[in-house]
């Protein structure tokens, strides 16, 4: 499902590796598809975007949790961070997703 998607970021930021990328990808498009970050409820819609229905949730869970885990010392969040900010210079439209009220 990201593999076109997979090419352009492996060729930016070689350092992280295509699991990598697949996952943080799969947990961006969970966040967005579930409308919120509670990975309790992001989880049940992994499967359906990573095309593997076999997993069960509870594994989902466990995939969304390393990713915090794997990458929570590392500097992959500033070049997320960096490659949002890249495109955003680009122009077009965004959408802001803010939770305050």
């Amino acid at each position: 499902m990201f593999d076109s998607l997979h090419d352009k970021l492996t060729q930016q930021f070689p350092k992280w590796g295509k699991a990598c990328w697949k996952n943080v990808l799969a947990l961006s498009l969970g966040i967005i598809q579930k409308g919120t970050v509670c990975l309790n409820k992001v989880k049940d819609c992994i499967g359906s975007i990573l095309e593997n229905q076999s997993t069960s949730a509870s594994g989902h869970y466990k995939r969304l949790t390393r990713i915090f885990t794997e990458y929570s010392d590392t500097h992959l969040w500033s070049d997320l961070l960096q490659l949002s900010a890249m495109h955003m210079h680009k122009g077009g439209d965004f959408l802001m997703v803010d939770g305050t009220s």
